[in-house]
């Protein structure tokens, strides 16, 4: 998957977390090392499959590193996008 604001990570399924006392569901996005980001259903348009020209898994991306072209450091500041660096 290509998160338009961290870059590239792998897709690990649907997960339904507590947050402010209320379940909500979040795509479990893994990067880099132990890192994972956990997007909100509700905001699926800021994913897309990740298409490469290569055979084989692309390198993940590092959470809270150098993304060269793949958008604005704007969406980090979005609160309704939990990440959990491991």
């Amino acid at each position: 998957m290509v998160h338009i604001n961290h870059g590239i990570g792998q897709y690990m399924g649907i997960e339904a977390l507590q947050v402010d006392n209320r379940s909500k569901d979040y795509l479990n996005i893994r990067y880099a090392g132990k890192d994972r980001l956990y997007v909100p259903t509700d905001q699926i348009q800021l994913l897309q499959r990740y298409v490469g020209l290569d055979e084989g898994a692309p390198r993940l991306s590092k959470l809270g590193g150098v993304m060269s072209g793949y958008g604005s450091s704007r969406g980090r500041k979005n609160r309704c996008i939990k990440w959990q660096r491991a």
